[in-house]
C-alpha cells in the first residue's frame, strides 16, 4: 500500500538516502582502491592520534558527511522523475502531486463552488518570493566576500591544496547560488507580464512559476553547500557538524510523511524508516543526536583530550 503519485518507492526517505549513499560508497571504495592519492590521504592509524592523524581523520569524517548530504539532495531531487526506488515522499513530490500552482489542470476542476485564480496566487507568491529572494542574494554576496578575504590573507599562500580546495569550492558554490537566484528572480518578474491570450497565459505563467522554483531550489543547495565548505576550510569537524544540522532540522520538512495530506494514517508511516520525522520533540532530538552527536563529540575530543 502506498500514496500513489506521491509514493511510488517502497522504501522511506531515510532509506532511500541510505540506498544513495552505498551507490556513492560504492563508487568512493572503487577510487580509494585506485586513486593513490586519495588512499594516502585518508590512511591513517586509530590509536593516539598525533595532529599528522587527526588531520586525516578529519578528511574522512567530512568525506564521509558530505557522500551522506550529496545523497540526501540527489535523493531529493530524483524522487519526482528518478529510479522508482528513489521516489519516496518529499516536498517536491508532494507539491507535485497536491498544488494547483505545479498543476496548473486541476485549478479547472471548481472547489467549494469557487474556481481557483491562478494569476492572483501566481503573483502573490512572486511577490514574496522576490522579496525572499533578496536575503539569499545577500548571503550568497557574504559567502564570495568570506572567501574573498581568506583569498586576501597572507595565509592564504601557506594553505595546503586540501584548504584551498574547500575555499574555491565555496567560492563556486557561491557563484552558482548567486546565479540561480538571479534567474529565479527574473522568472518571478516574468509573471507579472500579461499575455494576450488565456490559455497562452496559464501555461506561461505555469512555466515560469516552475522554473523559478527549480533555480531557487538548486541556487538554495549550492547556497548551503559553500556554507559547509567554508566552515570546513576552518575545521572539517564543524563542516560535519553543520551538515548533521542541516539533516536534523530539515529533514521532517524535505522528506513528509506518506499520509500528510489524507485524514487518515497510512500504516506503513508507522514503520522505521518514519521514525525520523515523527513524535515532536522525540524525532528531532533522534535526528540531533545522530546527526550532530558523532561530530561534535570529535571535536571536542580533538581539542579537549590529550594523548599521553
Amino acid at each position: 500500500m502506498n500514496e500513489g503519485k506521491f509514493w511510488e518507492s517502497e522504501l522511506s526517505p531515510i532509506e532511500g538516502i541510505a540506498f544513495t549513499a552505498a551507490v556513492l560508497l560504492a563508487i568512493g571504495a572503487g577510487l580509494y582502491v585506485t586513486v593513490p592519492w586519495i588512499h594516502r590521504e585518508l590512511s591513517l592509524g586509530f590509536l593516539c592520534l598525533d595532529q599528522a592523524q587527526w588531520d586525516a581523520l578529519r578528511k574522512g569524517f567530512f568525506g564521509i558527511y558530505a557522500l551522506l548530504f550529496t545523497s540526501l539532495w540527489i535523493t531529493y531531487f530524483l524522487s519526482r522523475s528518478g529510479p522508482t526506488v528513489l521516489q519516496v515522499p518529499t516536498l517536491r513530490r508532494l507539491l507535485r502531486t497536491f498544488s494547483v500552482q505545479w498543476d496548473p489542470d486541476k485549478a479547472d476542476t471548481p472547489k467549494d463552488a469557487a474556481q481557483i485564480s491562478l494569476d492572483d496566487t501566481y503573483q502573490k507568491k512572486s511577490t514574496a518570493g522576490i522579496a525572499a529572494m533578496a536575503m539569499l542574494v545577500a548571503t550568497a554576496g557574504l559567502e564570495l566576500a568570506q572567501v574573498n578575504a581568506l583569498m586576501a590573507a597572507p595565509a592564504w599562500m601557506e594553505a595546503t591544496p586540501w584548504h584551498k580546495g574547500l575555499a574555491l569550492g565555496a567560492a563556486i558554490c557561491a557563484v552558482v547560488a548567486l546565479i540561480c537566484f538571479l534567474v529565479a528572480v527574473d522568472a518571478l518578474d516574468s509573471i507579472f507580464n500579461v499575455f494576450n491570450d488565456n490559455a497562452v497565459q496559464k501555461r506561461l505563467r505555469h512555466h515560469f512559476y516552475v522554473r523559478s522554483i527549480y533555480s531557487r531550489y538548486f541556487g538554495f543547495v549550492f547556497l548551503l553547500s559553500g556554507v559547509v565548505l567554508l566552515i570546513a576550510h576552518h575545521n572539517e569537524f564543524v563542516g560535519a557538524l553543520s551538515m548533521g544540522l542541516v539533516f536534523a532540522i530539515g529533514y521532517a520538512h524535505w522528506f513528509p510523511r506518506p499520509d500528510v495530506a489524507h485524514d487518515t494514517p497510512n500504516p506503513l508511516a508507522d514503520l522505521s524508516g518514519w521514525a525520523w520525522v515523527q513524535g515532536w520533540p522525540w524525532a528531532l532530538f533522534t535526528r540531533l543526536a545522530v546527526g550532530a552527536g558523532l561530530p561534535l563529540l570529535l571535536l571536542v575530543n580533538e581539542h579537549l583530550v590529550r594523548c599521553h
